[in-house]
């Protein structure tokens, strides 16, 4: 299965509550991780053959930097989502009124513990 057809897969399992947004937003990092180690390689090897200095050279070299730069922006906004959804996690446990135990995915596969917020 490729990269945009599982992203798109855990979109319909976390629709379906298969899943946790936690867990959907760590196996988003990881395929996001994935898919710039698959790209990264092919400019690689694209950038082999080529002689350092010369305009094809510079071309691919730059589309390293360009790849390198989006997998910063696309883990930002990642770690961002991650943020909103705590954001919304301790609102709802505050218009509980506290003392409610909530699972929370950390993000880790296999790392489960309940999360108690005592206002």
């Amino acid at each position: 299965m490729n990269i945009e057809a599982e992203k798109q897969a855990l979109d319909e399992k976390l629709a379906a509550n298969r899943i946790f947004a936690s867990q959907k937003l760590a196996a988003l990092r990881e395929l996001t991780a994935q898919e710039f180690v698959l790209n990264e390689q092919a400019l690689q090897d694209e950038l082999k053959p080529l002689h350092e200095g010369t305009a094809e050279y510079e071309k691919v070299y730059n589309q390293i930097r360009e790849l390198k730069a989006k997998l910063v922006v696309d883990l930002a906004a990642l770690d961002q989502s991650e943020t909103a959804q705590r954001a919304l996690i301790d609102e709802a446990l505050h218009q509980l009124g506290g003392g409610v135990k909530i699972p929370f995915e950390r993000g880790a596969p296999g790392f489960d513990f309940f999360f108690e917020k005592i206002v």
